[in-house]
């Protein structure tokens, strides 16, 4: 049986507070890992949402303010590195 291909959007985000935490926590890392895992579970990536140097600890970042509220986005979820939000 075939698995159905899910439409997902993908939010990268590193606060400059993480800078020093090493490559793992990079822009690049988080892409390459989330596109791997998408591309492992038939997720569609249709639209990417990336905030370099913005705290976590509030929503007043470009890209997060860029999205779509989840009723309105053709997807089924939005992968960030630390959480599935939807």
């Amino acid at each position: 049986m075939k698995q159905p291909i899910y439409n997902t959007a993908l939010y990268l985000r590193l606060s400059r507070d993480d800078e020093g935490a090493g490559e793992s926590n990079s822009i690049a890392t988080q892409r390459m890992m989330l596109r791997r895992y998408a591309e492992q579970n038939s997720l569609y990536i249709v639209d990417e949402y990336i905030d370099d140097g913005y705290s976590g600890t509030n929503f007043n970042r470009p890209n997060f303010q860029r999205m779509p509220p989840l009723f309105f986005l053709p997807v089924t979820a939005i992968m960030g590195a630390d959480n599935i939000i939807g």
